[in-house]
Protein backbone atom coordinates (compact mmCIF):
# COMPACT_ATOMS: atom_id res chain seq x y z
CA UNK A 1 0.00 0.00 0.00
CA UNK A 2 2.32 2.08 0.90
CA UNK A 3 4.41 1.53 -2.53
CA UNK A 4 1.63 2.08 -3.84
CA UNK A 5 0.81 5.47 -2.59
CA UNK A 6 4.56 6.68 -3.44
CA UNK A 7 4.45 5.26 -7.04
CA UNK A 8 1.00 7.32 -7.31
CA UNK A 9 2.65 10.95 -5.65
CA UNK A 10 5.92 10.14 -8.04
CA UNK A 11 3.83 9.76 -11.26
CA UNK A 12 1.72 13.38 -10.44
CA UNK A 13 4.42 14.96 -9.36
CA UNK A 14 6.52 14.39 -12.50
CA UNK A 15 3.15 15.28 -14.45
CA UNK A 16 2.56 18.50 -12.36
CA UNK A 17 6.60 19.57 -13.05
CA UNK A 18 5.88 19.30 -17.07
CA UNK A 19 3.13 20.90 -16.84
CA UNK A 20 4.70 24.02 -15.48
CA UNK A 21 7.63 23.52 -18.06
CA UNK A 22 5.34 23.40 -20.56
CA UNK A 23 3.52 26.34 -19.44
CA UNK A 24 7.19 27.95 -19.15
CA UNK A 25 7.62 27.47 -22.03
CA UNK A 26 4.94 28.10 -23.91
CA UNK A 27 4.82 31.44 -21.99
CA UNK A 28 8.39 32.27 -23.39
CA UNK A 29 7.40 31.19 -26.96
CA UNK A 30 4.53 33.82 -26.95
CA UNK A 31 7.03 36.49 -25.90
CA UNK A 32 9.13 35.34 -28.14
CA UNK A 33 6.44 36.03 -31.06
CA UNK A 34 5.76 39.09 -29.54
CA UNK A 35 9.57 40.40 -30.40
CA UNK A 36 10.61 40.51 -26.32
CA UNK A 37 13.97 38.76 -25.58
CA UNK A 38 14.00 36.43 -23.01
CA UNK A 39 16.83 34.93 -21.06
CA UNK A 40 18.01 34.36 -17.49
CA UNK A 41 20.80 36.72 -15.89
CA UNK A 42 22.54 36.66 -12.63
CA UNK A 43 19.51 38.45 -10.81
CA UNK A 44 16.48 36.48 -12.76
CA UNK A 45 14.08 36.05 -15.56
CA UNK A 46 15.41 39.35 -18.14
CA UNK A 47 13.78 40.73 -21.09
CA UNK A 48 14.80 43.21 -23.40
CA UNK A 49 11.74 45.21 -25.91
CA UNK A 50 11.11 47.95 -28.01
CA UNK A 51 8.42 50.33 -27.50
CA UNK A 52 7.75 54.02 -27.75
CA UNK A 53 7.91 56.81 -25.22
CA UNK A 54 4.82 59.29 -25.10
CA UNK A 55 5.91 61.62 -27.69
CA UNK A 56 5.75 57.75 -30.31
CA UNK A 57 9.41 57.54 -30.17
CA UNK A 58 11.43 54.05 -30.38
CA UNK A 59 12.84 53.01 -27.17
CA UNK A 60 14.30 49.67 -26.13
CA UNK A 61 13.81 48.42 -22.42
CA UNK A 62 15.37 46.35 -20.20
CA UNK A 63 13.55 44.06 -17.66
CA UNK A 64 14.96 42.59 -14.55
CA UNK A 65 13.43 39.93 -12.35
CA UNK A 66 9.82 42.45 -12.99
CA UNK A 67 11.62 45.84 -12.46
CA UNK A 68 12.79 47.85 -15.30
CA UNK A 69 16.18 48.42 -15.05
CA UNK A 70 17.39 50.53 -18.32
CA UNK A 71 15.71 52.50 -21.13
CA UNK A 72 17.17 53.69 -24.22
CA UNK A 73 16.35 55.03 -27.68
CA UNK A 74 16.99 52.94 -30.61
CA UNK A 75 17.85 55.72 -34.15
CA UNK A 76 20.94 56.38 -34.36
CA UNK A 77 21.31 59.70 -33.89
CA UNK A 78 19.60 59.14 -30.50
CA UNK A 79 21.20 55.81 -28.93
CA UNK A 80 23.16 58.27 -26.52
CA UNK A 81 20.76 60.88 -25.72
CA UNK A 82 19.12 60.41 -22.25
CA UNK A 83 15.25 58.95 -22.60
CA UNK A 84 14.37 59.54 -18.89
CA UNK A 85 14.49 63.07 -16.53
CA UNK A 86 16.11 62.17 -13.52
CA UNK A 87 18.93 60.92 -15.57
CA UNK A 88 19.12 64.61 -17.64
CA UNK A 89 19.20 66.34 -13.90
CA UNK A 90 21.94 63.89 -13.26
CA UNK A 91 24.19 64.23 -16.42
CA UNK A 92 23.66 67.94 -16.00
CA UNK A 93 24.94 68.04 -12.51
CA UNK A 94 27.81 66.12 -13.41
CA UNK A 95 29.04 67.81 -16.59
CA UNK A 96 29.34 71.32 -14.53
CA UNK A 97 30.70 69.77 -11.28
CA UNK A 98 32.74 66.80 -13.29
CA UNK A 99 33.34 68.13 -16.95
CA UNK A 100 37.11 66.37 -17.07
CA UNK A 101 37.36 64.22 -14.02
CA UNK A 102 36.88 61.01 -12.64
CA UNK A 103 33.29 59.83 -12.57
CA UNK A 104 31.90 56.17 -11.27
CA UNK A 105 28.37 55.27 -12.36
CA UNK A 106 27.61 52.07 -10.18
CA UNK A 107 25.59 49.83 -11.77
CA UNK A 108 25.57 49.56 -15.25
CA UNK A 109 21.96 47.76 -16.61
CA UNK A 110 21.72 49.18 -20.02
CA UNK A 111 24.38 51.57 -19.56
CA UNK A 112 22.04 54.94 -20.47
CA UNK A 113 24.34 57.21 -18.20
CA UNK A 114 27.89 56.13 -19.11
CA UNK A 115 27.08 56.10 -22.56
CA UNK A 116 25.86 59.62 -22.44
CA UNK A 117 28.33 61.15 -20.05
CA UNK A 118 31.13 58.86 -22.54
CA UNK A 119 30.04 60.65 -25.49
CA UNK A 120 29.29 64.35 -24.25
CA UNK A 121 31.98 64.87 -22.39
CA UNK A 122 35.78 65.70 -23.08
CA UNK A 123 38.75 64.56 -21.16
CA UNK A 124 37.49 62.77 -18.81
CA UNK A 125 36.89 59.40 -17.59
CA UNK A 126 33.86 57.17 -16.44
CA UNK A 127 33.90 53.83 -14.93
CA UNK A 128 30.60 52.01 -15.11
CA UNK A 129 30.38 48.98 -12.62
CA UNK A 130 28.25 45.99 -13.22
CA UNK A 131 28.19 42.73 -11.24
CA UNK A 132 26.83 40.57 -14.24
CA UNK A 133 28.49 39.71 -17.38
CA UNK A 134 25.65 38.73 -18.87
CA UNK A 135 23.68 41.77 -18.21
CA UNK A 136 27.52 43.70 -19.93
CA UNK A 137 27.20 41.15 -22.56
CA UNK A 138 23.09 41.93 -23.34
CA UNK A 139 24.19 45.73 -23.39
CA UNK A 140 26.74 45.38 -26.32
CA UNK A 141 24.63 43.16 -27.89
CA UNK A 142 21.19 45.38 -27.53
CA UNK A 143 21.59 48.73 -26.15
CA UNK A 144 24.67 49.67 -28.17
CA UNK A 145 27.58 49.59 -25.46
CA UNK A 146 30.21 48.97 -27.97
CA UNK A 147 29.29 51.90 -30.14
CA UNK A 148 29.60 54.65 -27.55
CA UNK A 149 32.82 52.90 -26.86
CA UNK A 150 33.86 53.65 -29.98
CA UNK A 151 32.23 56.93 -30.38
CA UNK A 152 33.48 58.34 -26.82
CA UNK A 153 35.39 61.61 -26.27
CA UNK A 154 36.00 60.77 -22.69
CA UNK A 155 37.52 57.45 -21.36
CA UNK A 156 34.70 54.88 -20.70
CA UNK A 157 35.94 51.55 -18.78
CA UNK A 158 33.76 49.12 -18.12
CA UNK A 159 34.41 46.97 -15.05
CA UNK A 160 32.96 43.59 -14.19
CA UNK A 161 32.92 43.89 -10.34
CA UNK A 162 30.94 44.42 -7.04
CA UNK A 163 30.23 48.02 -7.13
CA UNK A 164 30.99 48.21 -3.34
CA UNK A 165 34.18 45.69 -3.53
CA UNK A 166 35.74 48.63 -6.37
CA UNK A 167 34.65 51.51 -4.02
CA UNK A 168 35.73 49.85 -0.88
CA UNK A 169 39.23 49.55 -3.01
CA UNK A 170 39.29 53.14 -4.38
CA UNK A 171 41.96 55.23 -2.87
CA UNK A 172 40.71 58.27 -0.74
CA UNK A 173 39.82 60.83 -2.72
CA UNK A 174 40.12 59.40 -5.92
CA UNK A 175 36.71 59.47 -7.62
CA UNK A 176 35.43 63.41 -8.13
CA UNK A 177 31.64 62.17 -8.79
CA UNK A 178 30.12 59.06 -7.40
CA UNK A 179 26.39 57.74 -8.86
CA UNK A 180 24.90 55.13 -7.11
CA UNK A 181 22.81 53.56 -9.55
CA UNK A 182 22.35 50.18 -7.73
CA UNK A 183 19.37 49.98 -6.80
CA UNK A 184 15.98 47.92 -6.82
CA UNK A 185 12.88 50.33 -7.36
CA UNK A 186 13.67 53.14 -4.73
CA UNK A 187 15.62 51.32 -2.47
CA UNK A 188 19.42 50.96 -2.49
CA UNK A 189 20.68 47.85 -2.17
CA UNK A 190 23.36 46.38 -0.14
CA UNK A 191 25.68 48.34 2.37
CA UNK A 192 25.04 51.48 0.44
CA UNK A 193 22.40 53.30 2.98
CA UNK A 194 24.20 52.41 5.94
CA UNK A 195 26.52 54.75 7.87
CA UNK A 196 29.50 52.29 7.27
CA UNK A 197 28.89 53.74 3.33
CA UNK A 198 27.95 56.60 4.10
CA UNK A 199 31.65 56.96 5.42
CA UNK A 200 32.99 55.11 2.33
CA UNK A 201 31.79 57.18 0.01
CA UNK A 202 32.82 60.58 1.55
CA UNK A 203 36.26 59.17 2.49
CA UNK A 204 36.55 57.74 -1.74
CA UNK A 205 34.56 60.52 -3.68
CA UNK A 206 36.04 64.10 -3.69
CA UNK A 207 32.54 65.80 -4.87
CA UNK A 208 29.95 63.99 -4.21
CA UNK A 209 27.83 61.59 -4.56
CA UNK A 210 24.55 61.55 -6.54
CA UNK A 211 22.04 58.21 -5.79
CA UNK A 212 19.70 57.04 -8.93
Amino acid sequence: MVLHDFWTFFIWSTVAGLAVIGIYQLFLLILRARGVFVTRTKFGLTMIFDSEDADGTPIRLLNVNGTFQSVSYIAPELRFELCVHYHRMMAKVIQQVSARDHVVVMGGGGFSLPKHLATHMSGGVIDAIEIDPKIVSLAREHFFLDEALAAASSELRVIEDDAWKVLQDADASSIDVLVNEVFAGRKSLGPLGTPAGAQVVKETCRWRGISG
